[in-house]
């Protein structure tokens, strides 16, 4: 039977709102060896006396931005065919992704994931576990994506931080024309949440329960509810001995017809046997879309096949033609001047003092921050750090600013701070007169001087001697709006976060804020402000608008 094709056109704007187009079906070819493995552990009749139906589940997994059909990745109109195909040999067919995929390219990141939803929205995937990459988004962006998506995003063990429910659903139940019941559920990799931002990683959370209890859990769910094929969607990672953690749920966990996983980087297929002799299919498909797995499951039998972009002959059109629309309208988006500079803004001058260009992000923040409210924070915060290139001189583009502010890595956000604080983690952060710190602070709505010790030029401290326009006050609570990553782990403003009770996100990134500062408030030329302003010598007055 024919799957019913999920339809839906879906906006892409990449900064500038142009739209992409929907999708339609293509045939492809194709080829690849067959191997059987085991299936049920007690093969039963249908439960209709409709002729058995046959399905297909066509597996991918880490994504990771490769979308179009270019060097080793197949592509997703590949993919689109590929189901196609099997539908037109008599398959029914399920489309799994094993998550990792809303990320990891400039289409999918300047987006947040829209453009990466779109594609796969258009390639008919029906499930996508959650992997590390789609939790990064952080829940109020990610919600947005769950809203946007025609397929299911499952994950048993991740629970929303506040609630302690999970954050979306755990399984899904596919009937067959025949009767018979196909059970997916999801999991997340244990370490899906190390490593994120305080953002992501403040609204969601790792259930507490180890993964073969959920897991059993799952299986004895769906087989309460007559499930004759159970099915794990995850990219679990490796365990303490460097093994496939898939290995060991699938030998502890009894129930488990196939584990799809994407862990390894390669493509590969394992028969596990559980202690009790339950026999689990276990398949690793590789990421990047370099290939991609079917598992076919007929007469209570299960057997594979492999395709990768050389045995993938032909690309579902409709398809391709979203996908190479979109990365072309990116370029465009990239290539496009915001504004003229009438010199170069140098970043290493950040490194001794306030420069031109860490003045102009920093103001940029603020002026973001500030749109659309009713009172705006106090001040903007950023560092030497965040600044990763120049900008040149005569034109600048989307993709000068990008190189400047990386989008994954400069996530807007506000906190609230004392003045105590602020002062106290400011104050190791400031360069001396012979030592540049990539952690010397760009600000704008703070004034503060050196004083210099009486005989020594290079021996004295920092002190602010204002905030948001009035006098700076230690008791005082200030609203500052900084970048994510500098208030991480490991980041120079990462003592700034404890005093902070409630961290903020502003929903866009520096990069966006930038551009359209340049072009809106600037209205496409480099104020002179930021051209005159060199890097201050540490025993002088450093002050910000």
């Amino acid at each position: 039977m024919q799957r019913t094709l999920r339809h839906q056109a879906l906006s892409q704007h990449l900064h500038t709102g142009i739209a992409i187009l929907a999708l339609a079906l293509f045939c492809l070819f194709i080829c690849g060896c067959s191997t059987t493995s085991t299936g049920e552990q007690t093969p039963e009749q249908p439960v209709s006396q409709i002729v058995p139906s046959k399905l297909a589940i066509v597996h991918t997994g880490g994504m990771e931005g490769a979308y179009k059909r270019e060097g080793r990745s197949m592509g997703l109109a590949a993919i689109k065919g590929l189901a196609t195909q099997l539908e037109g040999e008599g398959y029914e067919v399920l489309t799994l992704d094993s998550g990792n995929s809303l990320g990891g390219s400039a289409v999918s990141n300047l987006m947040d994931g829209e453009t990466a939803v779109g594609f796969i929205n258009a390639a008919g995937y029906d499930a996508m576990a959650l992997g590390k990459l789609e939790l990064a988004l952080g829940t109020s962006t990610l919600s947005k994506r769950f809203s946007q998506s025609d397929f299911k995003y499952l994950s048993a063990n991740v629970l929303d931080a506040q609630s302690r429910e999970p954050l979306t659903s755990t399984r899904f139940i596919h009937t067959l024309t025949d009767g018979r019941s196909v059970g997916v559920f999801g999991l997340t990799s244990p370490s899906g949440t190390e490593g994120l931002g305080p953002l992501a990683s403040a609204g969601v959370t790792l259930s507490y329960t180890d993964l073969e209890t959920i897991a059993k859990q799952q299986v004895s769910e769906l087989k309460a509810q007559g499930c004759r094929l159970i099915v794990c969607l995850t990219c679990l990672g490796f365990d303490e001995q460097g093994l496939p953690l898939a290995n060991h749920i699938a030998s502890t966990v009894d129930g488990i017809d196939v584990l799809l996983d994407a862990s390894t980087g390669d493509t590969s297929q394992r028969t596990q046997t559980s202690e009790s002799g339950y026999d689990s299919l276990v398949i690793e498909t590789a990421s990047g879309l370099e290939a991609a797995s079917v598992v076919i499951w007929e007469q209570s039998k299960l057997s594979t096949r492999t395709v990768d972009a050389q045995s993938a002959k032909k690309d579902d059109e409709q398809v391709a033609s979203l996908v190479t629309q979109a990365y072309t309208e990116l370029d465009r988006q990239l290539a496009k001047v915001v504004c003229i500079s009438q010199e170069a803004l140098p970043a290493e001058r950040a490194l001794t003092g306030s420069c031109g260009l860490g003045q102009l992000v920093a103001d940029t923040i603020l002026w973001e921050a500030s749109r659309g409210v009713t009172k705006g924070p106090d001040a903007a915060l950023v560092c030497a750090s965040t600044l990763k290139a120049s900008l040149p001189k005569g034109d600048i583009t989307n993709a000068g600013i990008l190189s400047v502010l990386p989008h994954t890595s400069n996530r807007l956000c506000t906190m609230e701070i004392t003045g105590g604080r602020l002062e106290q983690a400011l104050q190791p952060l400031f360069a001396n007169p012979v030592q540049p710190s990539e952690s010397m602070p760009q600000v704008s709505g703070i004034v503060y001087a050196f004083e210099q010790q009486e005989g020594d030029a290079a021996a004295g401290h920092w002190v602010i001697q204002s905030v948001g326009g009035k006098p700076f006050s230690s008791q005082d609570t200030y609203t500052v709006v900084t970048s994510e990553s500098l208030v991480a782990s490991g980041g120079a403003l990462q003592s700034l976060v404890g005093d902070s009770g409630n961290l903020s996100d502003l929903g866009t990134s520096a990069d966006k804020a930038l551009s359209n500062y340049l072009a809106q408030e600037c209205k496409g030329s480099m104020p002179e402000r930021y051209l005159e302003l060199p890097a201050e010598a540490p025993a002088e007055e450093a002050s910000s608008s």
